[in-house]
């Protein structure tokens, strides 16, 4: 089995500003996601591979095992391992942008914005190592502007930039 819930929380506001340096129009949002996931594949399994050595001490394979005797006539030795995964977690992903989208003279267009992200990702083993991200961490910003050359909307020059994060996925730290 493996079952993933993901539940979100989003917002966002606007708000209009004429005559102070051309019209613009500001934006913000919050964003809150987070996935539980729960796997089990697997964990039942009656089959594996076995590895024999001829000739080599289980020790040679392991390293010294405390309380391990190993025969004076032993001629080898083997390892079995069993493969399946058992699993929960949950990680936790929230984001807060900004945008000004300006225009200070009628033909030219100005975006300017940045974007925040806080995430959480743990560990599915018990080890107590996870992948955090704190607010700046992955900051986001976002430039663009266009010029309508003629001044009919039809010939543009124009350009941008913006940094981009996706979000790191499940499989992971799953599948570590």
């Amino acid at each position: 089995k493996e079952v993933s819930i993901k539940t979100n929380f989003e917002g966002d506001a606007s708000y209009i500003l004429s005559g102070f340096l051309g019209e613009h129009q500001f934006k913000g949002g919050y964003s809150n996601s987070k996935i539980f996931t729960d796997i089990d594949s697997n964990s039942n399994v009656t089959t594996g591979q076995l590895q024999l050595f001829y000739g080599r001490p289980i020790t040679q394979l392991t390293g010294p095992v405390s309380g391990l005797t190993v025969s004076p006539n032993a001629i080898g030795s083997g390892l079995i391992s069993r493969l399946g995964q058992i699993a929960t977690g949950f990680n936790s992903n929230q984001g807060i942008y900004i945008q000004d989208k300006g225009q200070p003279i009628r033909r030219l267009t100005m975006n300017l914005g940045v974007r925040f992200e806080k995430e959480f990702i743990p560990t599915f083993n018990g080890v107590p190592v996870q992948v955090a991200y704190g607010w700046g961490d992955k900051m986001a910003p976002r430039f663009g502007s266009a010029f309508d050359v003629l001044g009919d909307g039809k010939s543009n020059i124009f350009g941008s930039y913006g940094k981009f994060y996706d979000r790191l996925k499940f499989e992971l730290p799953a599948g570590s």
